[in-house]
């Protein structure tokens, strides 16, 4: 079924705009919310998770146990995170399942790995989701806040360019640039629209994010699945790291890199240990990343404008207003490549503290291998045991059996032997 086309206005380039009325889904309907990354997803994702029961008792299914359905995501995308296990596509399986259960009631999947789905990968999810009820929902964000908030990220997950220099490389000219096609991979949502839309009859919504009113994105996701108001709630979000916190993590990836560290150890020891800790201390004395030089803020600006008409010329349904995502000249902030080259000795501190914690953790994650390996032997020791035991007791009735077969005489003196070998004694 699909969903009725908004209105067009008037203004060239305004984009196409939906009532709240408009938004509902039909009642088994699948709001497919793909990301992309960076743009609000960690707080819908854990409203949703937090809501998980109430939702249930409205008629909508969050399907999964996690705050998001990642590796489920992952294992159909043939993709895995550096550092974590490979997922299985027994995941992916295990949500399709949960889903055609919930036939007849709303289904919300959200995870931002899909964002970056191709054509082909788009279909496949589709197709096994049911061709005829996924709706699928984008957030569109200015510029001059994501790329800041897209780099550090990536700085969390062993990025070493500086700031400055990916920046150029991102809204530079080098399209085939490995750093340039992994952001727009992730960011250009018209081609995101262009491989979903052939098998999705037109059911495309893009967010307009307003970083000024962080419950945009909960309050449209409530009138797609026509839940009471204010029901989604936001006590998580993804915690970021000012200037300096994000320069000293670039830097001790360098060293990471130079030594050779393993995903894992990375993982264990700076994002989830000393990224970790210097979030917890993120205070206003630390500046924000800059936004955009006037060079960047002019491209940025251009790509927003062709975002705007691309989706005023197809049919995309449009929540809130396209064209405040472009930046205001007014927002130019200081040199980009005017990085913190000192840190307080707080931050330096949070940063032993936070690998010392990472440390700890990986010693538990060993100390739960281990043990897991043990059990493991001692279930395979004692099913040897058992199979060995039954191997001699059926050899024992069987040379009993040949031996009354061959020589009934001999019967009693043998099993006399066999019984003080056992260390028992026949009756």
């Amino acid at each position: 079924m699909a969903l009725a086309a908004c209105p067009r206005r008037r203004e060239a380039g305004d984009g196409r705009y939906v009532a709240a009325n408009e938004l509902t889904l039909p009642a088994d309907g699948l709001l497919l919310h793909i990301g992309p990354i960076k743009s609000g997803t960690t707080a819908i994702q854990h409203a949703l998770a937090e809501a998980r029961p109430t939702l249930a008792e409205h008629g909508v299914c969050y399907p999964g146990r996690q705050w998001r359905q990642m590796r489920s995501g992952l294992a159909v995308l043939g993709r895995r995170y550096r550092g974590l296990p490979e997922p299985s596509m027994e995941d992916w399986d295990e949500l399709v399942r949960e889903v055609h259960e919930a036939r007849g009631q709303r289904v919300c999947i959200s995870t931002e790995d899909m964002g970056s789905a191709s054509a082909a990968q788009a279909r496949r999810i589709v197709e096994d989701l049911g061709a005829d009820r996924v709706h699928v929902v984008v957030t569109a964000r200015r510029l001059d806040r994501l790329l800041p908030s897209d780099w550090q990220q990536r700085v969390k997950h062993r990025e070493l360019l500086p700031y400055g220099e990916w920046l150029s490389i991102v809204l530079g000219s080098d399209v085939e640039h490995p750093e340039h096609r992994r952001f727009w991979r992730h960011h250009d949502l018209t081609r995101t629209y262009e491989k979903w839309a052939p098998s999705i009859d037109g059911r495309f919504t893009v967010i307009a994010s307003d970083d000024s009113d962080r419950r945009v994105l909960h309050r449209t996701f409530e009138q797609m699945l026509d839940l009471p108001s204010g029901m989604l709630q936001s006590t998580s979000a993804n915690l970021s790291l000012g200037a300096s916190g994000v320069e000293l993590v670039r830097r001790v990836n360098a060293i990471a890199a130079e030594q050779d560290w393993t995903d894992r150890d990375h993982r264990l020891l700076i994002y989830r240990g000393m990224v970790g800790r210097l979030q917890e201390l993120r205070t206003v004395e630390d500046p924000s990343i800059p936004a955009l030089p006037a060079w960047a803020i002019d491209r940025a600006n251009e790509l927003a404008i062709q975002r705007e008409e691309f989706f005023a010329a197809h049919d995309v349904r449009v929540v809130g207003d396209l064209e405040r995502l472009r930046v205001p000249r007014a927002d130019a902030p200081r040199d980009v490549d005017a990085m913190p080259e000192v840190i307080r000795l707080e931050y330096a501190a949070a940063a032993v503290d936070g690998v010392h914690a990472g440390a700890m953790m990986r010693l538990a994650e060993e100390e739960r291998r281990h043990r897991r390996e043990i059990r493991a032997l001692e279930r395979a020791h004692r099913q040897e045991l058992r199979r060995v035991r039954t191997m001699h007791r059926r050899r024992v009735r069987d040379l009993e059996r040949r031996l009354r077969e061959a020589a009934p005489s001999a019967v009693g003196p043998v099993r006399r032997v066999l019984a003080r070998v056992r260390g028992t004694v026949p009756s």
